[in-house]
């Protein structure tokens, strides 16, 4: 790899960064001669980088966590012929990288951007709108943008779990139809992978086999339901 962008977030999982990043710009330029490095201040800008430059790059690597991701993924699905993604599991919970077995070790991980290693995986696209891992609507779905920084700190996911309870007695309901059948439950979601909130929600599901799982929680319907997404 001659030519890659090295995007980070500092405040990542309610910790800084300071030390990881200065580590991960000395390894990755050790053996990628044209890395540049930018700072995310504003995930707008962040993606008008990717949305302008992303095609003069052979690869695209991020570290942060899975809003962070999950944003610059929407921005690369735009490209024509997008880079290689390169993801430094940085979050607090980190359900995608887990998913491909992307921990917190740098070590690992640049070992595996050195020797050149990538995969494909799936990407759903729901209301415009792309996904790397999962969709949700009803309760518990803005949970990770309500939780505050401080909290995750100093609680790490457990601070996600406490305000979880906190939603359980909040009124939700939201209407789906599967097979026919209408239902009405207070949480959804369609996923692509194994993990949700840092619990294994689908054992068996494969982040590249063009299927995703829908999953509906409440009175009437509990269970995982495949939909295939098409070409």
């Amino acid at each position: 790899m001659e030519k890659a962008l090295f995007l980070y977030s500092r405040h990542t999982g309610g910790r800084r960064l300071d030390r990881a990043i200065a580590k991960l710009n000395r390894a990755l330029s050790s053996f990628i001669p044209g890395l540049e490095s930018r700072e995310i201040f504003s995930i707008d800008e962040a993606k008008r980088w990717i949305l302008e430059e992303g095609e003069s790059y052979e690869a695209i690597l991020i570290l942060g966590g899975d809003g962070t991701l999950h944003h610059l993924v929407n921005a690369l699905a735009m490209l024509e012929h997008p880079p290689i993604l390169g993801y430094f599991n940085a979050g607090t919970v980190g359900d995608f990288g887990k998913d491909y077995g992307i921990t917190h070790s740098l070590r690992k991980d640049i070992r595996i951007i050195k020797k050149g290693y990538h995969c494909a995986f799936d990407l759903m696209q729901i209301n415009g709108v792309y996904a790397s891992y999962h969709i949700s609507a009803g309760a518990y779905t803005d949970i990770s943008y309500k939780t505050k920084r401080d909290a995750k700190k100093h609680l790490g996911p457990f601070a996600y779990y406490f305000a979880a309870v906190h939603e359980a007695f909040v009124p939700h309901e939201i209407s789906l139809r599967l097979d026919g059948k209408p239902y009405h439950v207070p949480f959804a979601f369609i996923t692509n992978g194994k993990r949700a909130g840092g619990f294994i929600v689908n054992s068996h599901s494969k982040t590249d086999d063009g299927i995703v799982e829908a999953a509906g929680i409440g009175a009437g319907l509990l269970g995982l339901v495949e939909r295939g997404l098409g070409s």
